[in-house]
């Protein structure tokens, strides 16, 4: 295992504020001046890294930051993709599961440097969307079932109404209660 890198000796305000520097665009010269100004202002006693250590995290900085934009593209895409489901419950769950495969699979990529095929996530993705439509005709089957059972309830209690004598308006209320009315 490697040593730690200099800018990752450094206390957290200073990387956050290299971070700024590195967002902002200034020059390699400009963020070793403006760091090693910084580090004076903190408690204890900083070295500035070098200027090559900071040329290789800016490097690392914006690599990083390249994947996540493209993370963030992948999942507008995959949002647009699986949009329609979101209107439902299974659908919401869909979505969110789709999210979260796909931002460990990017973190392991910008972690690991593992290679990322997001030819993957589309497969998963249409994957996931036929299991939501499935999931669509599994619910109006059940609803299905339910209403004609409750149609033939209905029908039950007004024929055995009428074959007990009970008057019109009494089997009209037995009626509507057997279809959920």
């Amino acid at each position: 295992m490697g040593q730690r890198s200099s800018i990752a000796k450094l206390p957290g305000a200073a990387q956050e504020k290299l971070r700024g520097m590195y967002a902002a665009g200034l020059t390699l010269d400009d963020i070793l001046a403006s760091l090693t100004d910084f580090l004076q202002t903190l408690d204890g006693e900083w070295k500035a890294p070098s200027r090559s250590a900071i040329h290789r995290d800016r490097v690392g900085y914006e690599a990083t930051a390249a994947r996540l934009r493209e993370a963030r593209e992948m999942a507008t895409a995959l949002a647009t993709e699986l949009g329609e489901l979101a209107e439902d419950k299974t659908g919401q769950l869909m979505v969110d599961l789709m999210r979260t495969i796909t931002f460990r699979l990017l973190q392991r990529n910008v972690d690991e440097d593992e290679p990322f095929d997001p030819k993957d996530l589309h497969f998963l993705a249409r994957s996931l969307k036929d299991v939501a439509s499935a999931s669509a005709i599994g619910v109006k089957q059940a609803e299905d079932v339910k209403r004609a059972a409750r149609e033939a309830a209905a029908s039950a209690v007004e024929k055995v109404g009428k074959s007990r004598g009970l008057d019109g308006e009494t089997i009209a209320a037995f009626y509507q209660a057997a279809k959920g009315v």
